[in-house]
């Protein structure tokens, strides 16, 4: 049993290791006779990061290159996922266009914003896109206007959905009412900077990092959270450290209780994917 679990352990350190390397861009680490490039791909499926593992084995020489169904697999998610992140990518511009037609403001939000931090904004997969509206019920019916059908309807957010792809969340506020954060949060659009060309707001950098952290705090207290988010964290700090006001931050952060789980964040994250 504890070599199984030391086999399970060095394919996860693996899997960790090769998903560093695609978000710093260097090259990836040879895998030893060990690996199990079986397993390796189960956790890139399950933590929808298949398309981040095929992207760094790739550049493997061939014979260190997963075996050949593995590789097949991984290949054919990457070109899945490109595929959707291109009707997901347009989609959501068509539809922000014609909110805005219809003098709503709406926000991108979460994965249709992050993945333009990471080196290709294709390695980052999106099920659904969320988008921040400040008149829920009217781009509700703009929705319903364009072939989308309402799946669910919550105290935060409508759910509709064109066909298998074409999924969006629209929010009329960010947290639950019940959050500690919520009173920062319901002031957002103040804080938001719009495109004067696309009328199209886009939330302060800011207010992006604390946000990503309430939600990923919310995932891990009443589900979960998978790699990807946390890799989310890693490389928004990569590309945008330098223009947030930490001061700030930090402030707000100990408003609302996360402080402390900032710092053990920044850890974890650092230790999985910095490369020390």
């Amino acid at each position: 049993m504890i070599e199984s679990n030391t086999k399970s352990e060095n394919n996860l350190r693996y899997f960790l290791m090769l998903v560093a390397s695609v978000l710093n861009e260097t090259e990836p680490p040879l895998p030893d006779e060990n690996i199990n490039w079986q397993e390796v791909f189960e956790l890139a499926s399950s933590q929808s990061m298949a398309a981040v593992v095929f992207y760094g084995a790739d550049k493997l020489p061939d014979s260190l290159k997963p075996d050949g169904n593995v590789y097949a697999y991984l290949k054919q998610m990457y070109a899945e996922q490109l595929v959707v992140d291109m009707n997901l990518s347009v989609e959501t511009q068509r539809m922000l266009n014609l909110l805005s037609d219809n003098g709503i403001s709406c926000m991108p939000l979460k994965g249709i914003v992050t993945k333009n931090d990471y080196p290709l904004a294709n390695l980052r997969s999106m099920t659904d896109i969320d988008i921040l509206c400040d008149d829920r019920k009217k781009a509700e019916s703009v929705f319903l206007s364009e072939g989308y059908v309402r799946e669910s309807v919550g105290e935060k957010d409508s759910s509709f959905r064109k066909n298998e792809i074409l999924h969006f969340e629209v929010h009329s506020d960010l947290v639950n009412n019940t959050s500690p954060a919520y009173r920062y949060f319901n002031n957002v659009w103040k804080r938001a900077i719009t495109d004067e060309k696309t009328n199209i707001v886009k939330m302060k950098l800011d207010d992006t990092y604390i946000y990503m952290l309430e939600h990923l705090a919310g995932h891990l207290e009443y589900g979960g959270a998978g790699v990807r988010m946390f890799a989310d964290v890693y490389m928004f700090l990569k590309k945008h450290s330098d223009k947030l006001n930490q001061t700030e931050i930090s402030e707000v952060l100990s408003s609302i209780g996360l402080d402390e789980f900032e710092r053990f964040i920044l850890k974890l994250v650092n230790n999985w994917f910095s490369g020390d």
